[in-house]
């Protein structure tokens, strides 16, 4: 987990006392769970200034005590979806479902992409002057 900040936050509402990884869940894992988990998530939405007002609550904590969603499964809310709730500045459905392979999405700028860019940059570029010097 590379947030401190976020970390810090979590050991205030769990006793958990493991390394937390990107996929550990905040019900299953941490126990944070009722009203607990509506406390965590409204502090998390105030340390990070993120949007929370359409996140959907009973569709990741189970309430205790009721019936009704006693055979309900919950989606999973982990790490990582607060880690890009923060970045992006909200949380909801599309936060959480958000899938990195989705082909529909621009590709990501990482240090590696951009260097290939760089590459493909200077070959196209020379081959260009190697056919200029030609002709």
């Amino acid at each position: 987990m590379g947030n401190k900040d976020l970390e810090q936050l979590i050991l205030k509402y769990s006793s958990y006392d493991q390394k937390i990884y990107d996929n550990t869940s905040i019900v299953r894992d941490l126990n944070i769970e009722s009203e607990h988990a509506k406390a965590f998530i409204e502090a998390f939405s105030e340390k990070f200034d993120v949007d929370i007002s359409t996140f959907n609550f009973l569709n990741y904590f189970p309430l205790e005590n009721d019936l009704s969603h006693k055979n309900y499964k919950h989606t999973e809310l982990t790490i990582a979806d607060l880690e890009r709730a923060i970045l992006v500045g909200e949380l909801s459905d599309d936060v959480v479902n958000f899938e990195e392979n989705d082909p529909n999405l621009p590709p990501k700028l990482t240090t590696k992409n951009i260097i290939l860019g760089i590459v493909l940059v200077l070959v196209v570029s020379s081959l260009l002057g190697i056919v200029a010097i030609i002709i």
